[in-house]
């Protein structure tokens, strides 16, 4: 599923890059050039890819940071409960057992 994805992604861009072969003057502050069409806006969109990408990056840091420490206090309290739960269940078992005895 992923290579045909992925072979259509790049028909599209392909026919994308023949259609769009005219020279067009690219302007940036003091910088001036001409490119193809198809290069100058493969490359905008590409700028603000990595311009959202460096944005969203500490937030999902953050995400990944608070996730490790939810799973490690999860796997603390689990290790908790495992070693005083059959304790417990014990107890409780000798109990309902000796009341039993008594009726």
């Amino acid at each position: 599923m992923r290579s045909v994805l992925l072979t259509i992604l790049a028909v599209l861009g392909g026919v994308f890059a023949i259609q769009n072969v005219a020279q067009v003057p690219v302007t940036f502050v003091v910088w001036h050039t001409e490119t193809y069409l198809a290069v100058a806006i493969l490359g905008a969109l590409l700028l603000g890819f990595l311009i959202g990408a460096i944005t969203v990056l500490p937030w999902g840091m953050r995400a990944r940071k608070d996730a490790k420490g939810a799973h490690k206090r999860l796997a603390e309290l689990e290790a908790h409960a495992g070693g005083t739960a059959p304790a417990a269940a014990a107890k409780a078992t000798s109990v309902v057992s000796s009341s039993r005895d008594r009726v």
